[in-house]
């Protein structure tokens, strides 16, 4: 869990993922890689680069949520996706 106070919230992301490693099948360049979103309370506005079940390339990726409020207070969260090939 990541708790984070701004001037006017407290924010919580919950259910964060860990990095992810994963292989390819055999002479594929991508992987299909999904996890669970993480849960954002309050109701802050959640985005984020790539989602779930996105076809990763071989190496390295980052993947980044960010939550943003009505008073533009901002969270991000990252981890990251490592195809290996």
């Amino acid at each position: 869990m990541f708790v984070l106070t701004t001037h006017t919230h407290i924010v919580v992301l919950d259910n964060l993922p860990d990095d992810i490693e994963v292989t390819t099948d055999e002479g594929e360049p991508t992987a299909s890689v999904s996890w669970t979103p993480p849960l954002v309370i309050p109701s802050y506005t959640l985005t984020v680069d790539y989602n779930p079940g996105h076809n990763f390339p071989i190496g390295t990726t980052v993947v980044t949520y960010t939550a943003i409020n009505d008073l533009a207070d901002v969270v991000t969260y990252s981890f990251t996706v490592s195809v290996i090939g």
